[in-house]
């Protein structure tokens, strides 16, 4: 995905609107196979691990898969610096809430912090397609965001540049009664397929499962692959 920025020339120098050139300036967002499903007794969330500019990669070990707290967790899509500061911010505010109330933020409440955090920002947006997954009283959650807050709760979510690739699987397959164990191996195959059309994406999948007990992470290399 690119998206057109008129303020500044590759070189450095600023640049006016009105000018030919600022219609070349442009920021490049790498790939991404950002996926989530909710299940009758968690929530999954995955993604692929490289990072490209242009035609290069430029790593092969990128996380795009966070733990926001033991029941709550983030899987992006957008710029990497972009992605890493969002989890930051928004993860010290989820300790704080529970330094103050003595209990964990909810699902729901984390994802409206976010949605209000990124609206605010909508001038100057954070170039991040955030997929959030939760567990917590109210059951299993699931919510898409864009750049500046639209907040989409959903049963199962696919965003990055591989998107089309993905939602078709999971569109495919998705039941309202899956468990855990089965969400896994539609995600491994959702983002597995999606490498194999998307040269943007690739090199490992890291996978986040959260359920009423907490979350565990699990990694995966796909060395034969791209």
């Amino acid at each position: 995905m690119k998206l057109l920025d008129s303020r500044i020339n590759m070189d450095g120098r600023a640049i006016g609107v009105d000018t030919p050139k600022a219609q070349e300036v442009q920021i490049v967002i790498p790939g991404a196979v950002s996926v989530g499903i909710k299940c009758k007794d968690g929530v999954v969330l995955a993604n692929e691990r490289r990072s490209i500019w242009s035609y290069t990669i430029i790593s092969k070990s990128v996380k795009k898969v966070f733990r926001i707290t033991d029941r709550i967790g983030f899987t992006i899509a957008g710029l990497i610096s972009d992605m890493q500061m969002l989890t930051k911010i928004i993860r010290a505010n989820a300790n704080l809430y529970e330094l103050d109330k003595e209990t964990p933020i909810k699902v729901k409440s984390l994802t409206k912090l976010l949605a209000n955090f990124l609206y605010q920002r909508k001038m100057a947006p954070l170039y991040t397609q955030v997929i959030v997954g939760g567990v917590d009283e109210d059951g299993p959650q699931l919510y898409t965001l864009d750049p500046i807050g639209s907040l989409l709760p959903d049963d199962f979510a696919a965003v990055g540049s591989a998107t089309t690739l993905a939602i078709s699987i999971l569109e495919a397959e998705y039941t309202p009664d899956i468990t855990v164990e089965k969400a896994k191996v539609l995600v491994e195959k959702a983002i597995i397929n999606s490498i194999k059309r998307d040269a943007t994406v690739g090199d490992g999948i890291d996978m986040l499962v959260i359920t009423k007990a907490g979350s565990q992470g699990f990694s995966k290399d796909l060395p034969g692959m791209k």
